[in-house]
């Protein structure tokens, strides 16, 4: 039997979850760290403990970020608290961005690289002390501060952490693209969810979007304009539903006859639409995709 402890850690997990929250990630410690700019730099507890204390989300709120943009964007969440605990500097998470979160949990980026103002620095929120600026995380670049744990966005929420000047190039061209792919992905899903679309089709359409230029906008009469792939989705989720997702018998009785809403010509394998119906109420049950619902169940 679970002692209650854990209990109530394990539940304070889920609710963090719910809300977008993630707490207890470690971003920096005491110790002799060499920034990217190439010097030797000791910082001691007085200093962790002034970075904590004179960290005010009313006059700067630290953006969660990939790698170190010069610009700090786009924000993928935003550090809603710090403190120290023993000699580590300890960052809570808020408003994480769903589909950065899935990459962090999938060990896309596994290490993290927190950012300073250096006491002199002209914008510096609290001048005369280190202040943070950012924290980016990484993927194959190597961090300079070690012994910390790896970030991961469950269990202990936990990190690898470099201190380094924000000197990095603007955020990969690939880091754009994997993430607005999974972000497609997850809507994609969603269509075939509401029945807007046919689970067979996910694949092409996943395919020409990947093809769509959104370096060019679409421009509308009205004078407002929007991304291909953007217009393409609103296209999508304006069509009527393909196939009902409504409740129908599953027992030995099923009929074996064509269902409602099914498009001319078509017949629905009653095998495929109970898996169906099945991998929905898993993936809401669950808060999973359908299509890691579909596996569980083949599985």
């Amino acid at each position: 039997m679970s002692n209650p402890t854990e209990i109530f850690n394990a539940r304070q997990r889920e609710i963090a979850a719910k809300n977008a929250v993630v707490t207890g990630v470690e971003i920096f410690k005491v110790g002799r760290h060499s920034p990217m700019t190439g010097e030797t730099l000791d910082f001691f507890g007085s200093q962790l403990a002034e970075m904590a204390d004179g960290y005010n989300t009313e006059t700067h709120r630290a953006p969660v970020v990939v790698g170190h943009p010069k610009t700090d964007a786009p924000a993928y969440g935003w550090v809603s608290n710090l403190r120290v605990e023993g000699d580590v500097l300890v960052a809570d998470f808020e408003d994480i961005d769903p589909a950065f979160s899935d990459l962090v949990k999938a060990k896309r980026y596994r290490k993290i690289s927190a950012s300073f103002f250096k006491p002199d620095a002209p914008n510096n929120p609290n001048a005369g002390q280190w202040s943070l600026k950012h924290v980016g995380f990484l993927g194959a670049a190597a961090p300079a501060v070690k012994g910390l744990k790896e970030a991961q966005f469950e269990a202990d929420n936990a990190g690898i952490i470099s201190f380094g000047d924000n000197d990095f190039a603007d955020l990969p061209e690939q880091h754009r693209k994997m993430i607005t792919r999974h972000k497609t992905e997850i809507a994609i899903e969603k269509l075939i969810t509401q029945g807007k679309i046919l689970p067979l089709h996910q694949s092409g359409i996943m395919d020409f979007m990947d093809a769509l230029d959104d370096g060019q906008s679409v421009a509308f009469a009205d004078g407002t304009e929007t991304s291909k792939s953007a217009w393409f989705l609103e296209y999508l989720e304006k069509q009527p539903e393909t196939v009902s997702f409504g409740e129908i018998d599953l027992g030995e009785e099923m009929s074996t006859t064509a269902y409602s809403n099914t498009p001319s010509g078509f017949s629905v394998d009653p095998d495929r639409h109970a898996l169906q119906i099945q991998a929905n109420k898993l993936a809401e049950a669950e808060g999973i995709s359908f299509t890691d619902a579909v596996s569980r169940i083949e599985a």
